[in-house]
């Protein structure tokens, strides 16, 4: 379906014209002539609705005609109270005119001419996509569902996810390394002793060895002070006749004890060095022992946060594949091969679509101004402002719409009056 011939007077800037319409129609004048008036015109007859200040300044009412090649003519009258739609032709008349065309969508050519942002915006509102919503918040593990377009709400969710999968595998990571650490810090393995136990009876030994030596100083110093009472009394009973006789053997007898004191202090510390040796090294390996129960409790620990750290790295490694198949599935499902969202840019066959060639910026351009069309009679591209595009571009252009089944309206700036080509 075409549009045959369309007629305009007293809308907006333009008096009175009325032109036929090919496959590829150029409107060119001077800025405040009307080129932007004529696309306006169209898109209120889809549109609909009143909108007083269409009609031209000075004039009592405005009209819009649009002919069709199916027989079909909308006349819509706007005055400054009401406008008035008419549809012959068909019995549906608005219903029918609704149906044809998705006149929202007429001028994707500032896709070339606009910013990343203003691209990618125009991009995501030309393509329907449908989003598994219950499996991706399954796999965001009861987080909510990001807003925006689906493709941006995809990648939201796919840095989320990537973010968490490298704080995993950052505590992998740091996990595996303590698990060494602490492993390395362990003694080589052996047998395993009861050091407690060991020590316990070593110091019973020591604590016999020293009551034995008491006793021996008891029993010694028993004997010795009662020989020296006995030589006392003896003495004391002959007086002073035998005074220095046992005056020498009582010095004697306490030499002689001083010096079996000596012999036994000397045998007892000569046992009791081993043991005391013997208990030092005990002590020192039961607190080792201690150390060592509570590394391997701690290692047991860290291998259980490890398993539970790898085991989410591995469930996130599997949702941001999932993430990638979906989008995948989605981007297959347009016309546009190729291509990828990534940081906001739009890319074809990894090449950022700023640095593709003439050529193909346009033809994706077309791509996208036919993608808001299918499924419409209709398919009409009305572009304004093409005058953004360079000689080059704009030639480029002309070459590759004319390969398409879509008719084209398009408005630039010239020097003199109004003129339709």
């Amino acid at each position: 379906m075409k549009l045959t011939k369309l007629i305009i007077k007293n809308i907006l800037g333009v008096d009175d014209i009325e032109f036929t319409a090919g496959k590829f129609t150029t409107i060119t004048g001077a800025n405040s002539s009307g080129k932007s008036s004529i696309f306006k015109a169209i898109q209120n007859v889809f549109q609909g609705g009143h909108e007083a200040n269409l009609v031209r300044k000075g004039a009592e009412k405005g009209e819009i005609v649009l002919v069709f090649d199916d027989g079909v003519t909308a006349r819509k009258v706007v005055t400054e109270e009401k406008s008035t739609l008419a549809v012959s032709g068909h019995k549906n008349g608005k219903t029918y005119l609704d149906s044809i065309s998705d006149i929202t969508a007429i001028n994707p050519i500032s896709f070339l001419a606009g910013s990343e942002s203003e691209r990618l915006k125009i991009l995501l509102e030309s393509m329907t996509i449908e989003l598994p919503e219950a499996r991706i918040l399954e796999l965001l593990s009861g987080e909510r569902m990001p807003y925006g377009e689906p493709l941006e709400v995809l990648e939201k969710v796919r840095k989320n996810l990537y973010d968490k999968r490298t704080g995993e595998n950052r505590m992998v990571a740091g996990t595996k390394a303590n698990i060494i650490g602490l492993e390395a810090a362990l003694p080589p393995r052996g047998e395993v002793k009861d050091f407690e136990s060991e020590l316990g009876k070593v110091e019973r030994e020591l604590e016999d060895l020293r009551a034995k030596r008491s006793d021996i100083e008891a029993e010694r110093n028993t004997e010795t002070e009662s020989k020296v009472q006995s030589y006392k009394d003896t003495r004391d009973a002959e007086i002073e006749a035998i005074r220095e006789k046992y005056g020498t053997l009582i010095e004697e007898t306490k030499a002689a004890h001083s010096i079996g004191y000596a012999k036994a202090q000397t045998e007892y510390e000569k046992a009791s060095e081993p043991l005391k040796s013997k208990i030092a090294e005990l002590k020192e390996s039961v607190k080792t022992q201690a150390v060592t129960e509570s590394t391997k409790r701690a290692i047991a620990k860290a291998k259980t946060e490890l398993a539970d750290y790898e085991k989410e790295a591995a469930r996130l490694d599997k949702a941001l594949d999932e993430i990638a198949q979906i989008k995948l599935d989605i981007l297959a499902k347009t016309p546009f091969k190729g291509l990828e969202i990534k940081d906001g840019k739009i890319y074809i066959d990894d090449i950022p679509f700023t640095q593709l060639n003439t050529a193909a910026q346009v033809a994706f351009t077309l791509k996208l101004a036919k993608l808001r069309t299918d499924g419409k009679e209709l398919r009409l591209g009305c572009f304004d402002n093409m005058e953004c595009l360079d000689e080059k571009t704009l030639e480029s252009f002309k070459v590759a719409a004319a390969k398409t089944d879509l008719q084209f309206i398009i408005t630039r700036v010239g020097n003199g009056e109004l003129e339709v080509v």
